[in-house]
Formats: structure tokens, sequence, C-alpha cells
């Protein structure tokens, strides 16, 4: 696509949450963010998951040791792993302005809480009744009803921030950035996406082996279009309220409702009868998951376009 037609995919709202990254749009100074972020996301994350789970779990585990890293299936494990990504909005934030001399409402956009609300309930809902409808194994009762309400107070909250730092660091701060400096969208708009997928499958292994490990390939490929989607959220509403409500929607089914068995699954209410690589993702389920990911895409743009916002 040529930039004239990508800069044509702008709408109104996306040129005005992009315009304060055009004062700093220097390719070397969003390297250099983006490694920062990750370096400080990855040692955040050491110092939380090390110091306060070796306090909080006996025997206490060890970063290096993969096998001690059971406490991630209970409760308060669960609400540490997703805190780690809730401390994305400090980083950003810190390192955006730093570099680029942006602030918080500007890496946000334009922001309605309905957008984020509505969104997360149309995200949910199909998730449900995709659930109900095609799911015919049966589920590994998990977490009680009444445990996992006792916990929501806390861990409600921290998914929400979860969610939003990462889109704050995806759509906020990477896309506006990449959209500030190129105008084709396979930089500005699918750069992003192909972070966002890297980031939840295990790129050591395949930096090592240069084989994706267990479904990692299929995954990635699932995970992509997810980024896409929140990224033409973005787009559309020019902030990241809408793209935030879709990632909470998704993680409140996937952590709260159905999951796999295996790490972070301790304030799940059903278990899949199986890990994330014990079963192949095969052609078949890799195609419904994508077709599901187009549905839920076309609902949610059909829902802003009786809101007013354009395509």
């Amino acid at each position: 696509m040529s930039e004239d037609a990508g800069a044509r995919l702008w709408t109104a709202a996306f040129r005005r949450m992009i315009a304060p990254a055009r004062a700093r749009p220097g390719l070397g100074r969003l390297i250099a963010g983006f490694l920062m972020v990750e370096a400080l996301f990855f040692g955040g994350a050491v110092l939380l998951l090390g110091l306060t789970a070796d306090l909080l779990f006996a025997p206490g585990p060890s970063v290096t040791d993969p096998e001690s890293w059971g406490y991630r299936s209970t409760p308060l494990g669960v609400v540490l792993v997703l805190l780690t990504p809730a401390f994305l909005f400090v980083w950003v934030r810190w390192v955006a302005g730093r570099l680029q001399g942006r602030r918080m409402g500007d890496l946000i956009g334009a922001f309605d809480p309905r957008l984020l609300g509505g969104a997360a309930a149309i995200t949910l809902g199909l998730a449900l009744v995709g659930e109900i409808l095609i799911w015919t194994d049966p589920l590994l009762p998990n977490l009680p009803l009444g445990t996992l309400l006792a916990w929501m107070p806390l861990a409600l909250p921290v998914l929400l921030l979860q969610a939003g730092g990462e889109e704050l660091f995806y759509r906020g701060y990477l896309q506006t950035q990449l959209a500030a400096r190129f105008e084709d969208p396979v930089i500005w708009l699918g750069g992003p996406a192909l972070l966002f997928g890297l980031a939840h499958v295990d790129v050591w292994h395949l930096v090592m082996t240069g084989a994706f490990r267990g479904n990692d390939g299929g995954w990635l490929i699932v995970l992509v279009s997810s980024g896409l989607i929140a990224g033409d959220l973005t787009r559309v509403t020019g902030g990241i309220a809408a793209a935030w409500g879709w990632h909470f929607g998704n993680n409140i089914f996937a952590v709260f409702v159905v999951t796999f068995d295996g790490p972070v699954s301790g304030l799940s209410l059903y278990l899949l009868p199986f890990t994330a690589d014990e079963v192949p993702l095969g052609a078949l389920v890799l195609a419904q998951l994508l077709a599901s990911q187009v549905i839920l895409w076309a609902l949610l743009r059909l829902w802003l376009a009786r809101r007013g916002l354009p395509g």
C-alpha cells in the first residue's frame, strides 16, 4: 500500500492522537524507548515475582527454574503475574516523557469510558456465546464461584490495569510514534501488532532453536490478528479506550471463566482438559479462531459506527 493510501486510513481523531508524537518522531528515539520499556518491564517483573513470591510462597520460586513457578496457578500468584504489566503505565509514561516529551493524556488519546465498557461487554459476550455454542468437550471445575467473587475486588482492578498497560505501550506509544514517522499502515499498524504477538510467545526458544515451541506459531498468528483489531480500534476512535475494553473483555474470559490447564489458572472457574501445547493447533482450529476474531472486529466496528465513529 502506498504511503498516501496509508495516510487516508487516518481518521481525524487518529490525526489528533498522533499530533504530539510528531514533535520527536525519530526512529532511533523510538527504538531506544522500546528497549527501555522492555528492560524496565522485565526488571520489574523479576523483582516483583522473585521477591514477593519468595516471601509469600514456600519454597520460593527461582527465576531460572520454571518448574518452581507453580505458585502462578494460585489466586494470589495470578494477581502477581497480572500486576507486572500493570506497571507499564509507569514505565511507558516515564520513557515517553523523557525521550519524546509525551504526556499520559496524549498517550491515552481521546478517552470515553463508555467505549471501554461497551467494547469489554461485546467482547466478553461473544466469548461466552462461542463457548456455549461451539465447545462440546466437558470443562473441568477449578475455582469455586464464592472464592472467585472474594478475589474480585482485588483481581478485577489489577486485570483492568494489566490490559490498559499493554494497550498504552503497543497502541498509545508504539503505534502513534510509528504513525508520526511512517504513513505506511504495514509499519504503524502491523509493527505494534507483530510485537504484541511476539511478546506472548516464547521468543527465546525461537531465537535459540530457529523453531516455534509447541503451538506458538499458530498462537502468534492469532495474537497478531488481535493486535491488528486493537490497532484498528485505536485508529478509528483516536484513543485506546475501545482497544482497552476489547483487551479487558478478552482477559476477563481467559482469566476468570475458562483457561488452559497449567500456569496462570488460579482464578478461573473452569479449565480446558489440556494445556496450551498438548493438543496441536491445526488448520481447522486456527481458522475457527481467526473467524471468531473477524466476527468480533465486525461487531465492534458496527457498534462504533452506530456511535457515529468513522471507518
